[in-house]
């Protein structure tokens, strides 16, 4: 198109939709005209203005997320950031991921990102490939690493069922196990698809062999692997942090760390350096001052924390047998009585203390002097002034209230006339109580089961002779009202394997983790569960989730092709990495801006590709996800894959040798 085309003619040019796309690439093309032609959906047009120089600077920056290649190839790009070198702080974090996708990313703005972003755009950034380079053969030791250092999933109960069905990858049980959450530790410790080597340098470390807690090494343990722990999660953070043969310098770190459990780590190890107590007798947390106060190696900062204003770390201070004279001799006066209380239990409190504290104002203060001394009270000794005079017990004694109706229906004796009688009563937990009650008949268990409200099904749900039928019956009603039924349900000893089947699709979490862990429950209905959990990671918000489901060999296709476009290199990687990836995606991976990524699909594309699979399969085998693609998203792939081979779409990176428009550009 003609570059001396007036305005006005592009203006009416525009509103053809078979020569927009040529307007949006015009060097005479104005930046209002830019702006409206960008707010449509064609996504040919949107990513020519994306490319175009005269475009508005708020428009480009809104547009780069969505079209990386095009911002990147803009010919005042490298302009803007020559005068704007903080350009990447007016793009929102999703823009940052995704344009950290594209592999041509200038080299300021990934150093900005590295430098002055979130952690998390900080870290991919850093994965990219123009500052990391390309991954040679060691790509899974970087990968590790990199995992290693990855934020934590939320919502455990799903990632404990997964756990339980074996459907988290090999690749990411090292970096759970390595979470603050216990149930996710134990979790994986107890997984029979948890390969026993990931765990070894946590327990050689001093992990307790469940993951819960810690214990004292055997052994000495490589200052490398600990090393390596005080990187990784909030557990591996805690346990090299307990460690006596954690270097200095990595314990001078965890002693900064922003999770209070590793600086108490910190504060617990025996050979934790004087300096270093001393810096954590000030910490922000009084609990690991607390744990100071009780260090073998840290009487020299005694004195400075007799004067806390925790009352807690004072009390500690009082009782540890190390602190000077001079600091208990301050204790002496604290206003806090149980600090003064805990000066006389410490065994270093000389006897002039003793006499002076024997006339302190607490009587429990005396008490305790008394105590220590062997001495006991006259039996006819007065009371200290404000002393309280105790009231005798029995009149503290209230009179016995009558028995609530719930009460009486939980009663083991109640007569079963009068559970029929309550049985009718208008409260529901009455009715329920009557329900649950062991000597409530089967005749009145089945009439109770038609009960209008859940509470009472619930009852009924948790009596130790309910008929299997009736059990089944409630495995069946889905409803959310009916959730803590059906969890009454799969906890009964005599739950039926149909029961269980019944309940294998449930979208409750929790009633699906029961029915996992029943060795009742039929093989089919296992994999119905994994079906469900696999389809519950793929709709989650959390990218984690996404990267579990599409990791796994049953994937769908449909699913799998999706992956390119998501901005988290975690979900990428997890695509590229899956056996049943198609041909098409590794390929689109293989030129990834994430060096792990591109290596990976790289290393797939290297052995024999599986067997072609339709990308609009819609019978999927058992235990396999259905993942819905939206034809709005088929059209955008095809969008994007048209924008790399149209003439006129290529011809808008190298347009024009006119001036930029620089006008709302501020």
């Amino acid at each position: 198109m003609d570059p001396q085309t007036a305005p006005e003619r592009l203006r009416e040019l525009a509103q053809l939709p078979q020569i927009a796309p040529l307007v949006a690439t015009n060097p005479a093309a104005t930046a209002p005209l830019l702006r409206t032609l960008a707010d449509g959906t064609d996504a040919t047009i949107r990513a020519a203005v994306a490319a175009h120089p005269n475009a508005p600077l708020d428009l480009l920056l809104r547009l780069a997320g969505e079209f990386p290649a095009a911002f990147c190839a803009n010919p005042v790009l490298p302009l803007l950031l020559l005068e704007q070198p903080d350009l990447p702080a007016r793009m929102g974090a999703d823009t940052l991921r995704r344009l950290l996708c594209y592999a041509g990313v200038p080299q300021s703005i990934l150093r900005w990102i590295v430098a002055h972003a979130a952690p998390s755009e900080a870290e991919a950034a850093r994965l990219h490939i123009g500052l990391a380079g390309a991954a040679g053969a060691d790509w899974p030791a970087r990968a590790r690493a990199a995992l290693w250092r990855v934020a934590p999933p939320g919502y455990s109960d799903l990632l404990l069922e997964l756990l339980g069905l074996g459907g988290v990858p090999a690749w990411l049980l090292e970096m759970l196990a390595a979470l603050g959450d216990v149930e996710v530790r134990t979790a994986v410790a107890r997984s029979p698809h948890t390969p026993r080597a990931l765990l070894r340098p946590l327990r050689r470390a001093g992990a307790s062999g469940d993951l819960r807690g810690y214990g004292v090494p055997t052994q000495p343990c490589d200052p490398q692997v600990l090393a390596w722990l005080a990187a990784g999660g909030v557990y591996a953070r805690r346990v090299a942090a307990r460690n006596p043969a954690t270097p200095a310098p990595v314990l001078a770190q965890l002693a900064a760390d922003v999770d209070r459990s590793v600086r108490q780590g910190v504060a617990r190890n025996s050979a934790a350096p004087p300096a270093l107590l001393a810096r954590l007798a000030t910490d922000r947390t009084a609990d690991v001052r607390q744990l100071v106060a009780r260090h073998a190696a840290a009487p020299h900062v005694l004195e400075r924390l007799a004067r806390d204003p925790s009352r807690d770390v004072r009390f500690t201070v009082a009782r540890n047998p190390r602190t000077p004279p001079a600091a208990l001799e301050r204790l002496a006066s604290d206003p806090e009585r149980a600090v003064r209380q805990a000066l006389v239990r410490n065994p270093a409190t000389q006897p002039a203390l003793l006499v002076r504290l024997a006339a302190d104002a607490h009587p429990k203060v005396r008490a305790a002097v008394a105590r220590r001394s062997g001495a006991t009270f006259a039996q006819g000794a007065q009371p200290a002034p404000g002393a309280h005079t105790p009231v005798p017990a029995a009149s503290r004694i209230p009179a016995p209230a009558q028995p609530t109706k719930e009460q009486r229906a939980a009663d083991p004796a109640a007569p079963l006339d009068d559970l029929r009688a309550l049985a009718e009563d208008e409260d529901p937990k009455v009715r329920g109580a009557v329900g649950r009650h062991p000597r409530t008949p089967p005749d009145l268990l089945a009439w109770l089961a038609d009960d209008e409200s859940p509470i009472v099904h619930r009852g009924v749900a948790e009596h130790p002779d309910v008929p299997p039928a009736l059990l089944e019956r409630f495995a069946a009603d889905p409803t959310w009202a009916n959730y803590k039924v059906r969890l009454a349900v799969a906890r009964h000893p005599q739950v039926t394997s149909h029961a269980l089947a019944l309940m294998a699709g449930d979208l409750a979490v929790a009633v699906r983790r029961l029915v996992l862990a029943n060795p009742l429950t039929p093989a089919a209905a296992r994999r119905q569960i994994l079906a469900r959990s696999l389809d519950m990671c793929l709709t989650s918000s959390e990218p984690f989730y996404h990267a579990v489901a599409l990791a796994h060999p049953q994937a769908p296709v449909a699913a799998l092709l999706q992956a390119w476009q998501s901005p988290e290199w975690l979900v990428r990687l997890a695509a590229a990495q899956n056996p049943r990836a198609p041909h098409e995606l590794l390929v689109l991976l293989s030129e990834d801006g994430n060096q792990l990524v591109r290596a990976a699909a790289l290393a797939a594309l290297s052995q024999p590709q599986p067997a072609a699979v339709s990308v609009d399969e819609t019978v999927i085998p058992d235990a396999s996800i259905r993942y819905g693609v939206g034809s709005d998203q088929r059209v955008l792939y095809e969008q994007l894959a048209a924008f790399a081979t149209d003439p006129a779409l290529k011809a808008a990176g190298a347009a024009t040798q006119r001036a930029p428009d620089r006008h709302e550009r501020s």
